[in-house]
């Protein structure tokens, strides 16, 4: 995935994919350049794919200035380039696909006009209009390497899997022996032991938590070792600090964060047995990809008796996907959703989250509600967002967002909401 969110592939066959959604607001009062040939258009910022840069001209009057008949779209490159590409540009809200081919750049850059005949543009204000005047418009690009049998091609992606096991053998080894361990943490009743090195690279919140325990009040405390818990090499605290505590979590949780940490999976079946606690664990340590991953198991697996507390989980990591999904769900099965354990804690404990619950129930119904969150820019992960992010933007991003932007940019992902809004406008 590069820095705009694009999701790239390659095949075996050497031609590289990739896609971006540009959302543009208040479309039919755009404010027009107009080109050499007195034509208006309007010209989307760029978007990084396949390693050049592209954006997009929309022509409200099409090629025409004032006399045009159908609505058009340009897709450029913003620089010279000899390269056959195959593209697709299409306007999401109605499936219109305004160019489809494949295509030879010329050294001036420019690709292809859209179809001129793909829309009208009394068709193309009645669809902004019927759609909050914000339109997305999807390209899809594919481009042509230098050519490689399909051997080789299989041959180079079975060395790249092999590396790629290989480390992760290696990494589980060195966390399941225990050889080299120099920090320990204290959890629940069990001492578990780590590398202080490989937790600081992977976790933004482990590095400032071992950084404060090392420099600061950890340091000179009595020493504590033991065997690991994790693999039963021994570790004993450098310097005679004492273990670090890992409150409210269970041992069996933290040993599963460990291990997406050195390898990037959990072991076989324990993501889906403790997917809401592995959610949690995640958020707190910054590891947005594994609360993803844990995300999916959970949306996988909602049902009545889980509603309540994912609902729970998902208000406090301001996590809007999961949050309508359990709204949805207890729309659709209201009556057995009061009957279970959850239901009845959260009314009784926690009434102003069986508030917010209600609400988002009825945002869900809503079309006015469905609309805020389009123009508040929520809705989880998967959303088209703006490629342009200002500093206003970001102060409506919420905390999930704020992270995804962050971890794009490779900046650290830990802290509150407003220590990641403010990390990001700096890097603005």
């Amino acid at each position: 995935m590069d820095s705009n969110g694009a999701v790239i592939v390659s095949n075996e066959r050497e031609e590289k994919t990739a896609s971006v959604r540009f959302v543009v607001k208040n479309i039919t009062s755009l404010d027009c350049r107009v080109d050499s040939v007195g034509c208006r258009f309007w010209r989307s910022p760029e978007a990084n794919l396949l390693g050049r840069k592209w954006f997009l001209r929309l022509r409200p009057e099409g090629f025409d200035s004032g006399k045009g008949t159908h609505f058009a779209v340009n897709l450029q490159l913003d620089e010279k380039a000899k390269v056959q590409v195959r593209y697709k540009v299409t306007i999401e809200e109605s499936g219109c696909v305004m160019g489809d081919n494949t295509e030879d750049f010329d050294p001036a850059g420019f690709l292809s006009w859209g179809l001129p005949t793909a829309l009208t543009i009394a068709a193309f204000k009645a669809l902004a209009a019927a759609h909050n005047d914000t339109l997305t418009f999807k390209v899809e690009i594919g481009i042509r390497g230098e050519p490689t049998s399909s051997v080789q091609g299989a041959e180079t992606a079975a060395v790249t899997a092999a590396a790629h096991a290989a480390v992760i053998k290696d990494l589980g080894a060195l966390l399941d022996t225990g050889e080299g361990e120099d920090a320990v943490f204290r959890v629940g009743d069990e001492e578990i032991s780590a590398h202080r090195t490989i937790l600081a690279a992977r976790s933004p919140v482990f590095q400032a938590m071992l950084a404060d325990h090392w420099n600061g009040s950890g340091s000179g405390s009595s020493s504590s070792s033991s065997s690991s818990s994790s693999g039963g090499g021994g570790a004993s605290s450098e310097g005679g600090s004492a273990a670090i505590p890992i409150e409210d979590m269970e041992p069996a949780v933290f040993k599963q964060l460990l291990r997406w940490i050195y390898t990037g999976q959990c072991e076989g079946g324990a993501l889906a047995a403790m997917a809401d606690h592995l959610y949690e664990a995640a958020g707190k340590f910054g590891l947005p990809l594994l609360q993803a991953a844990a995300q999916r198991q959970m949306l996988a697996s909602l049902d009545a008796a889980k509603v309540c507390d994912y609902f729970a989980l998902a208000h406090a990591h301001e996590d809007e996907a999961l949050k309508d999904a359990c709204a949805a769900l207890v729309a659709d099965d209201m009556l057995a959703v009061t009957q279970t354990g959850g239901f009845k804690r959260l009314s009784a404990e926690r009434p102003l989250l069986l508030a917010a619950l209600m609400q988002s129930m009825g945002e869900l119904k809503s079309p006015e509600g469905r609309k805020r969150k389009r123009d508040e820019g929520e809705g989880g992960a998967g959303r088209a967002t703006e490629l342009t992010l200002t500093a206003e933007k970001v102060k409506r991003l919420k905390v999930g967002e704020l992270r995804s932007e962050l971890a794009s940019r490779g900046l650290a992902t830990g802290g509150v909401k407003s220590d990641l809004a403010a990390r990001l406008e700096a890097a603005l």
